[in-house]
């Protein structure tokens, strides 16, 4: 008897320990998990199934982990293992669902939803689900439904409310989307989903916008810079009228002796996809010693990691000869509020042999709250028969963007040049006014 009660202390003994060992196994997977570690979390999962292969936890895990590495095949499969055992475990339904919408299949996930939801039809995992493959899907009208009927029945959930103000957005419900992620940063000021939806939903092109702005200029004229008018006869297109007087004001040289540039522009711009915009404008620019006519064509090509600038402008003056100008910029994000830019400008004016050369970096914050400052500075070289020797070009500036009342901005901007020995400071102020579509 005392032989098979040690024998019995012994196997608890080795029981106790494996048990032990297997729950380490879990919580090391579930550690991977938080830290997005879905490989080590796989292998932990399939640690653990080596001891224990019907555990449902564990099967459930490896499945998870599976289709967080975007392997939705084998995801599936791994799924399936679960319901073998457990016909009705919503956590397998529902994590079936969602791999099989992040795969594309949007059917096949509505489909397991409606299953989960037939098991426990107050499920909110699963009626989430569903919502999210209706705004995956591009049904927007749908998963507002969807979100809203969530939404009402939990209203400090930030994640039902700003899924819902996504959806509005897509819509171009530009107004109530902002109500609506105001709501959830209400809930959660730390959401930062929330924050980029509402910049987003105050971003959204409107159906009118005008502007204005003013400047001083040392040495110049000080008076009205620029005024646009804007319209979108579509969200992706864009069309204006300009009148320009800056070049006025930026040349003291030209204020002193009474001249003028003004230049009147029309033109907008049209984005083809979610990569490429095109755009240009037509001008005519009354100089002291007769008119030029000005052409400017641009391409913009996006992705989330950089976007790069092309342009080039002609202008064909009364006396016969011709101004050139190129640009090309690229624009780099770092991290979620920074994006640093490098610009090129080169230009060759027909008067006088004029050609300039200027390199500019800029590096702009964008906050939170929807405000921003761009910061730059830069020079380059001016060669011109006017000229004894090549100059060099010295600009430095700060620009802010401020939100006034979401939609509409107040722009301030400093700068400073020299050029050819010359130098001067600039101050502008701008303000634009849009009008929101719905």
């Amino acid at each position: 008897m005392k032989a098979i009660g040690g024998f019995l202390l012994v196997a608890c003994i080795c029981a106790l320990g494996v048990a032990s060992a297997q729950e380490g196994l879990l919580e090391e997977a579930e550690a991977h998990a938080q830290a997005g570690q879905f490989e080590a979390m796989q292998r932990a999962y399939e640690m653990f199934l080596s001891v224990g292969p019907r555990n449902v936890r564990a099967l459930n895990g490896r499945a998870t982990a599976l289709s967080w590495q975007g392997r939705y095949a084998e995801a599936e499969q791994a799924y399936g293992e679960v319901l073998a055992v457990d016909p009705q475990n919503l956590d397998a339904l529902t994590g079936l669902g969602y791999s099989r919408a992040w795969d594309g299949d949007f059917e096949g996930a509505l489909e397991v939803f409606a299953a989960a939801s037939s098991i426990e039809p107050s499920n909110l995992d699963a009626r989430k689900g569903e919502a999210y493959v209706y705004l995956w899907s591009g049904d927007y009208a749908a998963a507002e439904s969807a979100f809203m009927g969530l939404a009402n029945e939990y209203p400090l959930d930030a994640e039902l409310l700003t899924a819902l103000g996504q959806a509005r957005l897509e819509q171009g419900f530009s107004r109530s989307a902002v109500s609506t992620f105001s709501r959830a940063m209400a809930t959660d000021p730390d959401s930062y989903a929330a924050r980029m939806g509402r910049i987003a939903a105050f971003n959204v092109p409107p159906s009118f916008e005008f502007g204005a702005w003013l400047g001083s200029t040392s040495n110049a004229e000080s008076g009205l810079r620029q005024l646009e008018v804007a319209y979108w006869p579509t969200r992706d297109t864009r069309v204006a009228a300009r009148y320009d007087d800056s070049l006025s004001l930026d040349n003291p040289g030209l204020s002193r002796n009474g001249g003028g540039a003004e230049t009147l522009f029309v033109g907008g711009t049209h984005r083809l996809n979610d990569t490429w915009v095109i755009g240009g404008d037509v001008g005519l620019r009354q100089l002291p010693d007769g008119d030029q006519n000005l052409f400017r064509s641009e391409v913009v090509w996006v992705n989330p990691r950089a976007r790069v600038t092309l342009g080039a402008q002609v202008g064909s003056h009364d006396l016969g000869y011709d101004d050139t100008l190129t640009y090309l910029g690229l624009a780099v994000p770092i991290g979620r509020n920074w994006t640093v830019e490098i610009n090129n400008y080169s230009s060759e004016t027909g008067v006088n042999s004029d050609d300039e050369r200027r390199t500019i970096l800029n590096a702009e914050y964008r906050a939170n709250a929807g405000w921003s400052l761009l910061v730059g500075a830069g020079g380059g070289t001016v060669d011109s028969t006017a000229l004894a020797t090549e100059e060099s070009v010295k600009v430095a500036h700060a620009v802010a963007f401020i939100p006034v009342l979401g939609y509409h901005r107040v722009i301030l901007t400093l700068r400073r040049e020299e050029i050819a020995g010359n130098s001067f400071n600039i101050g502008m102020v701008g303000f634009t006014y849009r009008l929101i579509r719905n």
